[in-house]
């Protein structure tokens, strides 16, 4: 690795602790956040897999899950804006189902594989709620 990703790891990391240390909650997506609003509208395929961040595949920009979410009718709008009207009760229920099955009851700080935890502070709030 170069020094600079080396940098921003330890950064990262370093940011982790600090939230652990103050019980302050964090949700990490692995490979971007926009997996979380694709679990919305559909489940991922092996194509989407193919981005996760690893040790050996490095995170890179793409457009793949902008244009996956366009195919799904639900465009992101100016950049990484949502439209709300695409993300209705039921459809955040079934995103939350479909994380944790992705997850597969993995606890690990960081998905070191392709999934996201947004899931898990989303499932929480929905219990205050309910």
């Amino acid at each position: 690795m170069d020094d600079n990703l080396d940098n921003h790891k330890a950064e990262f990391e370093n940011a982790i602790q600090a939230c652990d240390e103050k019980g302050y909650r964090y949700a990490i997506s692995n490979p971007f956040f926009e997996i979380w609003l694709l679990l919305h509208h559909d489940d991922v395929n092996e194509e989407d897999r193919k981005y996760a961040v690893t040790e050996s595949h490095p995170y890179k920009a793409t457009d793949h899950f902008r244009i996956r979410l366009a195919e799904k009718n639900t465009p992101l709008k100016n950049q990484k804006h949502i439209q709300l009207e695409h993300y209705s009760d039921e459809k955040v229920r079934i995103a939350v189902k479909r994380a944790k099955e992705l997850m597969d009851g993995r606890e690990e700080k960081i998905p070191s594989q392709y999934g996201t935890y947004v899931y898990k502070i989303v499932d929480e709030i929905l219990e205050v709620i309910s």
